[in-house]
């Protein structure tokens, strides 16, 4: 796993124990302090925005499981990235930890124009 922001290393495997700028992407400790953290809206404000675009909230947009919603950025809000509902994924915990792992596909996935994502190739894009 790398730091979003400039692509250090970082030690294991377990993304959720490291800062981040403002969304799930991981970002070294140096980067953390140096860096503006972008502040995204609030994990409720990010659901309704889903939700208002007529995707699922319940549901793993990968594997279809039903467990608490983890809410994944396709794009980094460091690398560009928005908090709108093109760029928010809703993955269940499993699907969110592979989706940050190297060469994860999970950035493949696009939005059918009736709400529904599609990721070609099946689970996480493989």
């Amino acid at each position: 796993m790398r730091c979003v922001a400039c692509g250090k290393e970082l030690p294991g495997d377990d993304f959720s124990g490291f800062q981040t700028l403002g969304d799930c992407h991981p970002v070294c400790p140096e980067c953390y302090r140096s860096r503006t953290r972008v502040s995204a809206a609030g994990r409720r404000t990010l659901l309704r925005r889903l939700y208002a675009a007529g995707r699922s909230i319940s549901r793993c947009q990968c594997c279809g499981a039903e467990s608490p919603p983890e809410i994944h950025f396709i794009k980094p809000l460091a690398a560009g990235g928005a908090a709108d509902s093109r760029n928010l994924i809703v993955l269940c915990s499993e699907c969110h930890r592979k989706a940050h792992q190297p060469g994860a596909k999970v950035r493949s996935l696009t939005v059918k124009s009736e709400g529904s994502p599609s990721a070609a190739g099946g689970k996480n894009g493989e």
